[in-house]
């Protein structure tokens, strides 16, 4: 039935029903005309029979009255033109004309004339017939004479109700072209009807859509209902909806992801300039300071191979010293026992500074006695006493120094006993000594050996460090580097944000309802369904890369199940086995793009650091999204 419905069947059924009822209506028109003529020669034929009922009366009289055979043959070839009409008019007569009558009315009356006219007849053929008799004749005269009237009126009873056969069919044929007329006009009328209805209403809605669609409003979808052609018409225009106004609602998403990743970008920028200048003020001192480690690590290197030379000599000279202690505390011995001597010489001495101090006491008594004595003698004794009092003098410097001796002879004493005891300290820790120094000789030449691996080290690390160096070299041209991305991102930045800013500025001349685009995908073939859901797929993976981007959670649907996809899925029955099999395919790489959302929500809500949100979705949601894509095209292949 769907090619019946189109423009071109129904105006053609219009049309052809249209003729066909001019035709029925002209061949009615041919029938009844031609039928006319029929009617005409009934009618006349009818009315004739008045006529010959008259003068088949006229030539009976005339007959009986004359006897003249001239009336008699009249009166027979009346009668038989008579009875040949009649019967052509009951059953028909090719050679009158007549085609007989079916009509029941007609058909009364013609039995009616014709049992009236078989007595009339009878009574014709005694008047003509010689050899009857003259009562007989008399009494078919009267017969003919009293039924003359009768049989007329029955002929015209006849030619009446052919008459109003004729009358009966040319009103049918004026009922019938006014029916038709009516038909003509109802079918004209129903016509404009359907017409408006079907093809003007519905294609003045589509271009009123498609004239608002040219002004870049696509915020209306087409009911695909009416003539195959229309609809045809409006399920395009809906694909058209449903395939643009989903690219448009992606590009609009993609603009926003856009604006988002170009503020991303130029705050990229912004940390590659200050970082590439931190780089390069770091770079730099790490070239200064890796040329400055270089010559200290010379310096070391040489300070080492000097203490490795100084350790040799340190481990001589702590053998030397290991020799020299056990000299020392043979000397520590032998001076503590000339200590001890000392000590007793102290003795001696603190006895002879005893005596000393007796004799310069006695001297000291003396030399006052001889005072005394000067002075009684006078000017002769002045000479002795002034000796007297120089040994005076002398006497009380020998006491003050004997009592300086005495005191420093005890102190010696003291320090005598203590340099025993010190003494002997020292022979015990010259013993120690000897024993630290044995000790310090096996250290000595372990830390000889492994100044070398210093000294080796030091060599290496002066190598790493001239490494450094090098590498602090390519840091600053790597600095550089960093410089002229950062400035290469800003420009870029400034040249994303010129293309949002155009996009923006060709969006605003669309206008897109996504209500609309869904109730078109609805009403669209299939690949434009498909491609709308791929679209719409497109939208949802944009829309999460905003939201990672500005870091907070994607207001996404989750559930595999209710996106556009998956309650497309719930109805749709492929038509082929290479169809279901990409949607076998297709179904599990996509529950795994919308469970790996999940996984991007929890790291926000968790607060993990951005990157790792990004490395989640660069990671995780990326692939699976860059699986479902060449499965779409497949698919659109398919079908």
């Amino acid at each position: 039935m769907g090619r019946f419905n189109k423009i071109s069947w129904i105006l053609g059924g219009l049309i052809a029903v249209l003729f066909l009822t001019e035709i029925v209506t002209v061949l009615w028109t041919l029938k009844t005309v031609y039928g006319q003529r029929g009617d005409a020669v009934a009618i006349n034929i009818a009315g004739r029979q008045r006529m010959l009922t008259q003068k088949m009366t006229k030539e009976a009289l005339f007959f009986n009255s004359t006897q003249n055979d001239k009336w008699k043959s009249s009166l027979d070839a009346t009668i038989v033109l008579f009875e040949k009409s009649l019967n052509g008019l009951a059953v028909g007569d090719a050679e009158l004309g007549l085609s007989g009558t079916t009509d029941k009315g007609v058909q009364e009356e013609l039995n009616k004339l014709q049992q009236m006219w078989i007595p009339f007849k009878k009574a014709l053929y005694i008047i003509t017939d010689t050899s009857s008799s003259k009562d007989l004749v008399k009494a078919a005269m009267n017969y003919v004479s009293k039924n003359n009237l009768v049989l007329l009126k029955q002929a015209n009873v006849v030619t009446k109700k052919f008459e109003e056969l004729s009358k009966r069919k040319i009103t049918r044929l004026m009922q019938l072209q006014g029916a038709m007329l009516l038909i003509g006009f109802v079918i004209f009328v129903l016509t404009g009807i359907s017409v408006r209805r079907f093809v003007l209403n519905p294609l003045s809605n589509t271009v009123n859509v498609l004239s608002r669609a040219a002004d870049g409003w696509f915020d209306s979808h087409l009911q695909v209902t009416g003539p195959e052609e229309i609809k045809t018409l409006n399920r395009a225009y809906n694909c058209l909806v449903a395939t643009l106004g989903s690219q448009m609602i992606t590009t609009v998403t993609s603009n926003e992801t856009l604006r988002e990743a170009s503020g991303n970008v130029a705050q990229a920028g912004e940390e590659v300039l200050n970082q590439s200048n931190t780089l390069n003020s770091m770079a730099q001192d790490v070239a200064a300071v890796a040329s400055q480690t270089a010559a200290s690590l010379e310096t070391v290197s040489k300070s080492v191979s000097e203490m490795t030379i100084a350790t040799n000599e340190i481990a001589r000279s702590v053998a030397i010293t290991a020799e020299k202690a056990n000299e020392a505390q043979d000397r520590a011995q032998e001076s503590s026992i000339i200590i001890q001597r000392l000590g007793q010489s102290s003795q001696k001495i603190g006895n002879i500074i005893q005596v000393i101090n007796s004799i310069a006491e006695q001297t000291n008594l003396l030399a006052l006695n001889a005072t005394i004595e000067a002075a009684r003698a006078g000017e002769a004794g002045k000479g002795f006493a002034v000796v007297a009092n120089e040994v005076k003098e002398l006497a009380k410097q020998t006491a003050e120094s004997t009592q300086e001796i005495t005191t420093m002879v005890e102190t010696i004493q003291n320090d005598t006993n203590e340099a025993v005891r010190a003494v002997e300290l020292i022979t015990n820790i010259i013993a120690e000594v000897n024993d630290l120094a044995n000790t310090i000789a096996s250290a000595t030449e372990e830390q000889t050996a492994t100044v070398g691996e210093i000294n080796q080290s030091v060599d290496q690390g002066a190598q790493g460090a001239m490494q450094v160096k090098e590498k602090a070299d390519v840091l600053l041209r790597a600095a550089d580097e960093f410089l002229e991305l950062g400035n290469a991102l800003n420009m870029a930045k400034r040249a994303v944000e010129k293309i949002v800013e155009e996009n923006e500025e060709i969006l605003k001349q669309v206008r897109v309802d996504e209500s609309t685009v869904i109730q078109a995908m609805d009403e669209s073939n299939l690949k434009s369904k498909i491609k709308a859901i791929f679209n719409q797929h497109i939208k949802w993976r944009n829309s999460v890369l905003k939201a990672v981007l500005k870091y907070e959670e994607p207001r996404v649907q989750t559930d595999p199940t209710q996106c556009a996809l998956g309650k497309f899925l719930q109805t749709y029955q492929p038509d082929s086995h290479g169809e279901q099999g990409v949607i076998n395919e297709l179904i599990p790489v996509h529950e795994k793009l919308h469970e790996s959302v999940h996984e991007i929500i929890e790291a926000i809500r968790q607060g993990r650091p951005k990157k790792e949100v990004f490395d989640v979705f660069a990671l995780k949601l990326e692939p699976q999204f860059e699986s479902i894509a060449p499965i779409f095209e497949r698919w659109l292949n398919l079908v």
